[in-house]
């Protein structure tokens, strides 16, 4: 092996009837999101609570996404990224038909409701003339004083950077899972029962890890109750190399909350010593 330590890079590529199917799929999870986030902005009394459905729509939108990717193999960030983004930009466009339907009809917003409102997409200077109206008229009121005007358009932009802003930002800082290219398969993950030491000065220990891991591995002593790192060996034994990742783990039993920091992301190892370590240590499928 070269002396410096490698790691696992995407190929970004993608089969073609797989992005098309992603493309349809992100695009019905959006037409669903659209209805629902209009639902809440037309129903609830309170302008700050759009804020909050623009995160849980973000929130909604990463989670589902990120199944459609692993699902169908998306192995490109740059597309990853662009798919969250267009979804959110959508949502929020299908928020707005959605939104103008309640309040120029003045009904409960009804899926039949929701679909007529689509007919804005093509009779684009209705629904441009009917944003304009809303912007001079406003239709929110906050502490009893009219919302409208600029500062109703800086909601909507805050509105529209968090359905956005929110998933490409856990997207960017997602951990990426080694992928086969031969098998056309994620590669399983094993890890390593037993809990070592936590990782520090990552940057030498890398190092060290590359030129041998078996035996780093070996010297790793045991990690406290609250403090620990685990191994995880990403192995698909038919291929020419494997990968290992270690997480360093901390609980705060005051907040009753855990902490998970990756600290070594899918280095590449050796066949024979990922097969060591696995017959050494026990392991589970995670």
């Amino acid at each position: 092996m070269n002396s410096t330590p490698q790691f696992y890079q995407e190929s970004n590529s993608t089969e073609n009837t797989n992005l098309i199917i992603a493309i349809a799929l992100n695009t019905i999870i959006a037409f669903v999101l659209g209805y629902l986030y209009s639902m809440v902005t037309t129903v609830n009394p309170f302008i700050y609570l759009n804020f909050l459905a623009a995160l849980g729509s973000g929130m909604i939108i990463h989670r589902l996404t990120m199944e459609v990717f692993k699902i169908l193999k998306i192995r490109s960030k740059i597309l990853r990224v662009a798919f969250v983004a267009a979804t959110g930009f959508i949502v929020w466009v299908l928020q707005w038909l959605g939104t103008m339907q309640y309040l120029f009809n003045d009904s409960f917003l009804t899926p039949a409701d929701y679909l007529i409102s689509f007919e804005w997409l093509v009779d684009t200077e209705s629904f441009f003339a009917n944003i304009e109206l809303l912007f001079t008229d406003g239709y929110y009121e906050l502490f009893g004083i009219k919302v409208d005007g600029p500062v109703l358009l800086i909601i909507w932009l805050l509105e529209l950077i968090i359905l956005i802003g929110y998933p490409v930002l856990i997207m960017m800082k997602q951990v990426v899972k080694p992928y086969s290219d031969k098998f056309n398969h994620w590669y399983p993950t094993l890890r390593l029962e037993k809990q070592f030491r936590v990782v520090t000065g990552a940057q030498n220990f890398v190092h060290e890890l590359y030129s041998n891991p078996v035996e780093k591995i070996k010297d790793l002593s045991a990690g406290r109750g609250n403090s620990y790192s685990i191994v995880e060996i990403h192995y698909e034994a038919r291929e020419d190399f494997q990968y290992l990742s270690m997480l360093n783990i901390t609980y705060d039993k005051e907040k009753n909350s855990q902490e998970c920091e990756v600290v070594i992301n899918n280095l590449k190892i050796s066949n024979e010593a990922a097969k060591q370590l696995l017959d050494t240590y026990d392991h589970e499928k995670v």
